[in-house]
């Protein structure tokens, strides 16, 4: 019995390992998935035949690896499917990009500034990044007193500080933020 077990799982590897080679070479598998080919077409390698001279030869193994990458059998359906599993259970396959929200929303994750870091309050300011703060406003709020001019501070909110409901329950917080930092130190040293 276990060997026919071992016989099964060699066999389906085998499968597994040849069904992309017969779709690449057939073409069969485009069914319903053509909506992600966007996704590679920019940068998409381009096939080139060989030229059979010695420095052709070079360029065209040098060239096939990148080719394959970018054609290989089934690539637009696991790319879907990826996609959809991620989708289903309500996680960003990549967090450091965009963050899956409710409702559809989607949030720029951390590759962009820390800006869901600090939106939430995992990343906040230090002393000296606070004293830096403080030592400008405190010289913008001088000048426009001595000119006679109403100071007035806007920090522009950003989707995550906006729409923070729609963030997934484990990227909320109620931490003090950057913002309340700011607004602490404005309110305490600048008034």
């Amino acid at each position: 019995m276990r060997r026919y077990l071992y016989l099964i799982y060699i066999i389906a590897f085998g499968v597994l390992l040849f069904v992309p080679i017969v779709e690449h070479v057939c073409s069969f598998g485009n069914g319903g998935v053509k909506k992600y080919q966007f996704l590679r077409d920019n940068q998409r390698a381009n096939y080139q035949g060989v030229k059979w001279t010695f420095p052709g030869i070079v360029d065209y193994l040098s060239n096939l690896e990148n080719w394959y990458n970018d054609n290989f059998g089934l690539k637009n359906e696991l790319v879907y499917l990826n996609t959809k599993f991620y989708k289903s259970i309500n996680v960003s396959p990549d967090s450091r990009r965009v963050i899956w929200g409710a409702n559809g929303f989607l949030f720029a994750g951390d590759d962009i500034n820390d800006v869901l870091s600090k939106s939430i309050g995992r990343i906040r300011f230090n002393e000296e990044e606070l004293n830096g703060y403080y030592s400008y406003l405190l010289e913008i709020n001088r000048f426009c007193k001595l000119n006679n001019i109403k100071f007035y501070l806007l920090i522009p909110p950003n989707k995550h500080t906006v729409y923070k409901e729609y963030l997934p329950n484990y990227y909320r917080t109620e931490e003090r933020t950057n913002y309340d930092q700011l607004i602490k130190l404005y309110e305490y040293q600048l008034t």
